[in-house]
């Protein structure tokens, strides 16, 4: 599974109000080895809580920064 796809899975349960600790345990329940780290987790849930909405990492569409005058 992608990171984005685990993202995805993060950001719906705490939409659902799921503290980081539950979800890490619904995704290693579901994914078993495969599944994030406790630590990328609760980053994550971190980062959603905080009215996050994009999936990608800042870097990951190619998002320039700005140039240098």
């Amino acid at each position: 599974m992608e990171k984005i796809e685990y993202r995805a899975v993060i950001r719906f349960f705490v939409l659902k109000g799921l503290k980081a600790k539950k979800t890490n345990e619904q995704l290693f329940e579901v994914y078993k080895e495969s599944s994030p780290s406790k630590r990328t987790v609760e980053f994550w849930s971190g980062e959603f809580k905080r009215s996050r909405i994009k999936l990608e990492d800042d870097h990951a569409k190619g998002d320039q920064k700005p140039q240098p005058r």
